[in-house]
Formats: C-alpha cells, sequence, structure tokens
C-alpha cells in the first residue's frame, strides 16, 4: 500500500494478491482512513476501505459490510526490522533506496531498484519490498529518457517524440535486482512464485530473477 496524504486527500494505490489498484478517493479525518478502491474487473463495484490508526498501524475492514479485516505498517517501522544488525553505513543506504523504490515516482522506483541491485547481497533486508514491487499492476508505461539508463535494456521502450514508452518497467528492473542479491533471494521468490498465478506477470518475473542467478 502506497499512500500520500494532502491536506485531507489520500492518493496512491493498494496492492493485492496479484495486481495493484489505484485508490480513486481517499481521505483523513477524525483519525479514520476512508478509502475508494478501483475494481478493474468491475467498474461498478470498488472496493470501500476504512481504517483506524492505533499503536502506530493502521487497522481496519474492506468490503460492503466490512467483511474483511486489514492492517498496514509504516514503513518507517518495517524498515527498522528488516535492517535490524546491519552495519549503518548500509542501512542509511538502504533507507534511500528503498524510499525511493517506493515512492510515487516512476524515475526514483526505477533508480531505486537499480541501485538495490548494484548492492548485491547488501540489499538482502530489501528482498520482499522487491518481490512486492513484481506483484504490482504494470502495463505500458511512460518513462522519462533520462531514467531509461536504469533498464540496462537498449532496445526497450518505444520512442515517440520526446516520451519514452516501455513496458513492466519497474518490474523488470526490481526482477533483474534480485537476480544481482542472489543466493538470499532463492527461497523468498520460490515461495512467491508458488503462491502465483502463471497467468499474471508476477510469476514471469519471479521466473525471471531465478534464472538470471544460473547465468
Amino acid at each position: 500500500m502506497n499512500l500520500k496524504l494532502e491536506g485531507q486527500t489520500i492518493s496512491g494505490e493498494v496492492i493485492y494478491d496479484y495486481a495493484t489498484r489505484r485508490i480513486s478517493e481517499g481521505s483523513w479525518s477524525g483519525g479514520q482512513v476512508t478509502l475508494t478502491v478501483e475494481n478493474t474487473n468491475d467498474p461498478e463495484r470498488p472496493d470501500r476501505m476504512t481504517a483506524t490508526l492505533a499503536n502506530s498501524r493502521l487497522v481496519g475492514s474492506r468490503g460492503t459490510q466490512g467483511e474483511t479485516t486489514w492492517e498496514a505498517e509504516r514503513f518507517s517501522d518495517q524498515l527498522k526490522q528488516v535492517v535490524a544488525k546491519q552495519p549503518p553505513d548500509t542501512v542509511a543506504k538502504l533507507k534511500l533506496e528503498l524510499e525511493k523504490l517506493l515512492s510515487l515516482n516512476l524515475s526514483s522506483q526505477l533508480a531505486g531498484a537499480y541501485n538495490l541491485g548494484e548492492m548485491r547481497e547488501k540489499a538482502a533486508p530489501a528482498i520482499p519490498f522487491l518481490i512486492e514491487i513484481l506483484r504490482q499492476s504494470g502495463g505500458v508505461k511512460e518513462v522519462d529518457a533520462s531514467a531509461l539508463k536504469f533498464l540496462d535494456d537498449g532496445g526497450v521502450g518505444i520512442d515517440s517524440g520526446r516520451k519514452v514508452y516501455t513496458l513492466y518497467p519497474v518490474q523488470n528492473v526490481a526482477s533483474k535486482a534480485l537476480g544481482k542479491i542472489g543466493e538470499p533471494a532463492i527461497e523468498p521468490i520460490r515461495n512467491s512464485v508458488l503462491k502465483s498465478d502463471p497467468k499474471e506477470p508476477a510469476f514471469g518475473f519471479g521466473v525471471d530473477a531465478l534464472a538470471r542467478m544460473q547465468n
């Protein structure tokens, strides 16, 4: 879940098991979050989510009758857990690149994923975040020409004047990053692939990451 708060208005996206959906309406008022999440399969029936902040966690329900509960933890709290016992310089670098990876800016996401890959095994604490990126919705995205260097593929994308369009850019870079991290990522990726629908892009990106480790 990526949320951006501006005043009392919330925007962003929610990551489900096999896709990422955009928040079409969101608000923060009286200590409560209210979200309307688009449903691409049935636009007339968006997902409704509500939550309150308790002990630095969002705790709430979703569905028309609130039949499903959910929780979300702040990134800063997650970070404390995943970087435990890491050297201070590694913690600082991980924090910087994970903040880029989880931002809502595509160029920053590409830079974060690429730089985590360049950290190799030192980026092992970032593996769960990179795997979540593989599960996000993608499709064709407009990429700033200056960010194409992170894709590391000369033939990727369609150039249309000053705009460059490419398919699943962040997932591609995240998959390569996991391949560079290597052995620590093998088991988490295998578990993710086993839980993924073979028809979904996340399955293919996970298999691609594993294949890169064999090369």
